[in-house]
């Protein structure tokens, strides 16, 4: 059984509310991030839809193509909100504002075009800082592997069929198990493949035994799509 509240999803990818929290603990007035972050088909054309700023500035504005949909005052610890925004294909913007009306930071989402590639980034918390680049070589250590799919443009493709993604594996490693964050996904977690969830796709690849170390490749792969590899050291 799963919940709808918490600042990640099923798979650890980052909600909404994550980035708010982030906003507003860290207190970087000049870090804005948009939600939704899908301006791909978040409605029909024309739909309404609420859009939200999430920023600890103490005004923002909010554009849609270049058109300029008011600047309103944020609320302390919560996001500035404009109700029933008409939804139309574009680029949205959002501009974080201090109390004189000078901008301090930015943020845009777009409207995706047609799957064209897939992205690949390793997440590892072996060593300190976060380095990304190490798991330990003992049979037990995990990475984290996100799968993001894009454009020809590098923008995330959310709406639309979801592709089936495929991890596979070269050298001293196995894929442990696949997430996506679709909790009504009941695809097998102990798995090589996954379908991507609002573009977003999860493999989790662990050293394959103890002692065995070397160079880890990934490659997450999906019919259509530029395939995406990362590597990852195991030691």
């Amino acid at each position: 059984m799963s919940s709808a509240f918490g600042v990640l999803d099923l798979a650890g990818f980052e909600k909404d509310s994550a980035l708010l929290l982030a906003a507003w603990w860290r207190g970087d007035c000049a870090a804005v991030a948009l939600s939704p972050t899908d301006w791909t088909a978040p409605a029909a054309p024309g739909g309404p839809i609420d859009v939200a700023a999430l920023t600890c500035a103490p005004r923002a504005e909010l554009f849609l193509n270049g058109a300029s949909l008011g600047a309103i005052d944020v609320p302390p610890l919560r996001a500035a909100v404009w109700p029933r925004v008409a939804f139309a294909p574009g680029n949205l913007t959002v501009v974080a504002r201090d109390a004189a009306g000078n901008a301090l930071g930015s943020a845009t989402v777009l409207t995706a075009g047609a799957p064209f590639a897939l992205r690949a980034w390793i997440e590892s918390p072996y060593l300190a800082p976060r380095n990304g680049s190490v798991i330990a070589a003992d049979g037990a250590d995990v990475a984290l592997v996100g799968v993001e799919v894009l454009d020809a443009r590098g923008v995330v493709c959310p709406a639309g069929a979801a592709a089936n993604i495929t991890f596979s594996v070269a050298g001293p490693g196995v894929v442990y198990g696949v997430a996506n964050g679709d909790p009504a996904d009941h695809s097998p977690p102990k798995a090589a493949w996954r379908l991507s969830f609002h573009g977003l796709a999860r493999a989790i690849v662990q050293s394959s035994a103890a002692g065995a170390a070397g160079t880890i490749s990934i490659t997450a792969a999906a019919s259509g799509l530029q395939p995406a590899t990362v590597v990852i050291e195991a030691r």
